[in-house]
């Protein structure tokens, strides 16, 4: 590893600049776990000066809207500056062989993650999992009939063999459960994809798969099942997040005013907002308002006007919600 590369993912830097990379090293790491890996969508910015970690120079994060109209913080990164360092009086000799206050940094997310997952996706039957994090990726479920139970659970095995050469995470559910049980059982467990395989299937060479988050079956051929189920995992990643996004979108609105922030935040929608940027103004929001400050986004719109809270020339647009 490189001694640039190795210092790169450190909590202490030379250099302030070094520490602005790190923080933002993070916070895309972070972002992209939750839309590419999550399938949830979100929105990165900085947090207000009342909002963000005390004692930091700033703090960065990303926000996702749930289902239910709350915000969820799904990872921060904060600069530390040197505010830190000086009181404890941590210092590293440098290249010029002089002592100096490092840079630091914090950054981190938690298993908020894994009910972030839930709330974002999940229905009455249960969880459901982007595929690229399942752990089970498809569940094979043998359809039993007295006295046909062999060509079935030898077909099963055979499937399953060819989906993990694939790479594709399977489990073949051979206990002695009713089938109805275990459709049950995977859906709770909110296993992306359920094949299922009977002497029907068999005498027809194809497999029945139902897809977990909008229930439709398909049928397949069974020669060369693997390439297409790897192509229904896929696919089903791009909805789950296709479909937060849409609802993202769809309930976060601009407001301008108390008024119209009030009614957005009372119909469990995110609202942006603009903001003189002052402190006192953003408390007397928070009693007038419920919610409160999400994030400010990286992304700003050309005009801003004056602030929805004072009156004032605004600073920035300002995400508004409610949180867990």
């Amino acid at each position: 590893v490189s001694r640039r590369a190795d210092r790169r993912r450190k909590p202490a830097h030379e250099t302030k600049e070094e520490a602005d990379k790190m923080t933002e090293w993070a916070l895309d790491g972070y972002a992209d776990l939750s839309e590419n890996l999550l399938a949830i969508p979100v929105v990165r910015g900085t947090k207000t000066e009342s909002d963000k970690f005390a004692g930091t120079d700033f703090s960065s994060g990303i926000e996702a809207l749930m289902p239910d109209g709350k915000a969820l913080q799904m990872g921060t990164a904060h600069m530390l500056g040197q505010n830190f360092a000086k009181p404890y009086d941590v210092k590293f000799l440098g290249l010029d062989e002089k002592w100096h206050y490092p840079w630091q940094t914090s950054w981190g997310t938690s298993t908020r993650l894994l009910g972030g997952i839930i709330l974002a996706h999940g229905d009455d039957k249960g969880a459901i999992l982007p595929p690229r994090v399942a752990p089970v990726q498809a569940a094979i479920i043998p359809i039993l009939f007295k006295g046909k139970e062999k060509p079935v659970v030898d077909a099963c095995r055979k499937l399953e063999k060819e989906l993990k050469q694939l790479g594709i995470r399977s489990e073949l559910d051979d206990r002695e459960y009713t089938a109805g049980w275990k459709f049950n059982h995977w859906e709770l467990k909110g296993v992306p994809l359920r094949i299922e395989i009977g002497p029907r299937d068999i005498e027809g060479k194809s497999a029945v798969v139902v897809r977990r988050d909008d229930g439709k079956k398909l049928t397949l051929p069974i020669r060369g099942i693997g390439k297409e189920i790897a192509k229904e995992l896929d696919a089903l990643q791009k909805r789950l997040f296709n479909k937060l996004k849409k609802f993202q979108d769809a309930n976060t609105v601009n407001t301008a005013s108390l008024e119209e922030l009030k009614g957005a935040i009372k119909s469990n929608k995110w609202a942006v907002i603009p903001h003189c940027g002052e402190e006192a103004c953003e408390k007397a929001m928070e009693e007038k308002v419920e919610g409160g400050p999400r994030i400010v986004p990286y992304e700003q719109p050309k005009t801003l006007g004056k602030c929805a809270g004072c009156g004032k020339d605004a600073r920035y647009a300002l995400y508004w919600g409610k949180a867990y």
